[in-house]
């Protein structure tokens, strides 16, 4: 586990890749909303951004995260003040969050 992190929820991979996840507890918490999966990981996020274009959920400010992650889970690496589907206000709310976090 380690410091703040931002993450991308795949559901498109979750669904629809069954062979690729190792374990049944992997594929039960593929089967979930990301919001749920995300707790029952443990992960905490400040702001999720649900992405319909791309069947996608983005959790922003993360922590708990894991080492290993499922591979419907990957980091993000995007900055929210240029993402679309993110505000202004939200994207300044996560920016001011993470630097008061660091």
């Amino acid at each position: 586990m380690n410091n703040m992190k931002d993450l991308r929820f795949d559901t498109l991979y979750a669904v629809y890749s069954g062979g690729d996840l190792k374990t049944a507890e992997e594929k039960r918490l593929a089967s979930l909303h990301p919001v749920q999966a995300l707790k029952e990981l443990g992960i905490r996020y400040f702001h999720a951004t649900p992405q319909t274009m791309g069947d996608q959920f983005w959790f922003w400010n993360c922590t708990n995260v894991p080492d290993e992650l499922p591979p419907y889970l990957s980091l993000l690496g995007l900055d929210p003040r240029k993402c679309s589907g993110v505000s202004e206000d939200v994207a300044n709310k996560i920016i001011e969050n993470r630097s008061t976090n660091d």
